[in-house]
């Protein structure tokens, strides 16, 4: 529904600080920008879109950042990459989702949070620079993986850039067709050794029980 910048990056919709500069992509026609649907393609890396709102985003851009936004590499360091903006993207939710949260404006990745009083129930998905700009360790440089398009016919395309970061839930049950976005550290040593150690637990609790017997 709508595109934000968020200056100096931060890797979830929460910021880092107290203080943080927002700024919309503003005069985005929407019904251009949804034309065609939305795609999820864990296949693909960047994320896609038509030229229609390329200008806008530049402009937003180039508000925060002396840095000209383009595709090609970049020789900048890890630290200067962390802090290029987060884009933030609102999406309309399922009604029945969010339809009894009293303050939106009070909970954490939804648009209300971030001022948005026309549809503050939106979810809010982060893409942080670690995220969209990828490096090439043969030349040393990084890239951006948010591209324009002037002949993509389809809709939004949102690659692997857009689901880092997350754990995504497909709920196709019942012909539902909607997709959830929770944040997540991913770290998939972590989740198995905390597995590990619960099913540990639930060993010696079990061993204690016969032995009470």
């Amino acid at each position: 529904r709508k595109i934000y910048l968020r200056r100096f990056g931060g890797e979830s919709v929460v910021p880092d600080d107290n203080i943080e500069v927002v700024s919309e992509v503003r005069n985005i026609d929407t019904t251009e920008l949804n034309r065609g649907g939305a795609i999820i393609d864990s296949h693909t890396t960047g994320i896609h879109f038509r030229d229609t709102f390329e200008q806008a985003f530049r402009n937003e851009w180039n508000k925060f950042e002396n840095l000209e936004f383009t595709n090609n590499p970049l020789s900048l360091s890890y630290q200067e990459i962390s802090r290029l903006p987060t884009i933030l993207f609102q999406l309309a939710p399922a009604e029945e989702q969010t339809s009894h949260v009293s303050d939106p404006a009070a909970v954490p990745g939804l648009a209300g949070q971030i001022g948005d009083k026309d549809s503050p129930n939106d979810i809010i998905v982060a893409v942080p620079p670690q995220y969209y700009m990828l490096y090439h360790p043969e030349t040393k440089t990084y890239r951006a993986t948010f591209y324009f398009h002037r002949d993509q016919k389809e809709g939004v395309l949102l690659g692997t850039n857009f689901l880092m970061g997350h754990d995504v839930h497909f709920d196709i049950k019942d012909d539902n067709v909607r997709i959830g976005f929770s944040e997540s550290k991913c770290d998939y040593a972590s989740v198995v050794a905390d597995a590990k150690s619960k099913e540990e637990i639930m060993l010696v609790l079990g061993r204690g029980q016969e032995r009470g017997k």
